[in-house]
């Protein structure tokens, strides 16, 4: 899974030159600094990755990828 979530963030990198809303540097910016933090439970099995909170993150991750242009 961190492979497939770096890829991801390689990704998301890639468009920030595309992106002028400073809203949208806020948002890669955040990402790239809390990494660890959002991937922390890809190192630890036994967490539970289905509940609301973390549904509702993906869905709006979801919502933002799906507005970015594509290469």
């Amino acid at each position: 899974m961190r492979e497939v979530s770096l890829y991801w963030l390689d990704k998301i990198n890639q468009y920030k030159p595309y992106l002028r809303a400073g809203y949208h540097n806020r948002f890669i910016r955040s990402i790239n600094k809390n990494y660890e933090n959002l991937t922390k439970y890809f190192d630890y099995d036994f967490l539970d990755t289905n509940t609301n909170v973390i549904e509702n993150m993906i869905r709006q991750l979801n919502r933002k990828l799906k507005i970015l242009p594509t290469l």
